[in-house]
């Protein structure tokens, strides 16, 4: 296990002029996270799941109390219209090292992740028919409607015992339809899309939670 990064609050970030954190208690299911012109809109989200927006990284990623993924929280922020998505991304940052108190650090770990590689005779994937994104994933069936290998790998990591890595090489998008109520979800791949999970030791960088607080009601 390799320390890499660690991250403060930085002064200079560009930051969000006013914000309100309240805890979600709907029970509601969907959550929603957007950040547009220097408007952040968070809707019955987690904090894992801002970590994960705001550092660009997947749910296997983060590591820290169970709470960050249990705990849900809507907030509203504005400020300064960032110059690019990476200052929009600090701007998130710093909220949080603010509003919840969080210190975190990157650590390199090697850890058991499924490639996603073609197999032997070809993909069989359809080219998207129409412009946008869309996706329905149950315990045994995915739908999805343009969406690109990377995607299809985040989606296949939810129901699988490690994350899945894109390495097919295969750009953009498709549409397709994954049953694996007769089986397993490894077999139904390469015998459906033409492609292959490749069980591998790889090393992945991960955040680690050093500090969180759950925010007073504001």
């Amino acid at each position: 296990m390799t320390l890499a990064v660690v991250f403060p609050l930085i002064a200079w970030m560009a930051q969000f002029d006013s914000a309100t954190v309240t805890a979600n208690h709907s029970g509601a299911s969907s959550s929603k996270i957007d950040l547009d012109n220097g408007t952040l809109s968070v809707v019955n989200a987690s904090l894992k799941a801002c970590i994960r927006f705001a550092y660009d990284v997947k749910d296997y990623q983060v590591d820290g109390p169970a709470w960050i993924d249990s705990s849900r929280y809507d907030i509203r922020a504005s400020g300064p219209r960032p110059k690019d998505e990476a200052e929009a991304a600090r701007m998130l940052q710093a909220l949080l090292a603010d509003r919840f108190k969080l210190k975190l650090h990157y650590e390199t770990e090697t850890i058991p992740v499924y490639e996603l590689i073609v197999a032997a005779g070809g993909a069989r994937l359809k080219p998207a028919q129409t412009r946008g994104e869309n996706d329905r994933l149950t315990n045994t069936r995915l739908s999805a409607q343009g969406i690109g290998m990377a995607q299809l790998a985040e989606l296949l990591s939810r129901r699988l015992d490690r994350p899945v890595v894109d390495k097919t090489g295969l750009s953009g998008a498709f549409d397709l339809e994954l049953d694996w109520t007769a089986g397993s979800l490894p077999t139904a791949l390469p015998e459906q899309l033409g492609l292959k999970l490749e069980p591998v030791q790889e090393p992945v960088d991960i955040l680690v939670i050093d500090h969180a607080e759950q925010p007073d009601a504001n």
